[in-house]
């Protein structure tokens, strides 16, 4: 619902920008993939293609997200070109 990207969505995303943005770096760990971060990277990927500007107000979240999303394994898995082949978007706007 509209009030679940705007209010509680909202709330998680600003926390996680706000730790994010206490670590050293652009991710939430040294090595900056960890199956946490792999899952949370996972998690806020489908939300942004529902909602392509849920991290605009998320800066250091979005530099994390880019990152992610720019790392080769990563990459490979976004573009189809994994094992697991390509991936079709699951969750859609209601």
């Amino acid at each position: 619902s509209k009030k679940w990207w705007s209010e509680a969505a909202t709330k998680q995303i600003a926390m996680l920008d706000k730790l994010v943005s206490s670590t050293e770096g652009v991710a939430f760990t040294k090595g900056g993939t960890t199956t946490g971060e792999l899952y949370l990277f996972a998690m806020l990927h489908q939300m942004k293609l529902v909602k392509g500007d849920i991290l605009d107000d998320a800066k250091a979240l979005l530099a994390w997200y880019d990152a992610t999303k720019a790392n080769a394994s990563v990459a490979k898995v976004l573009s189809g070109e994994s094992a697991i082949g390509e991936l079709k978007q699951y969750f859609m706007e209601h």
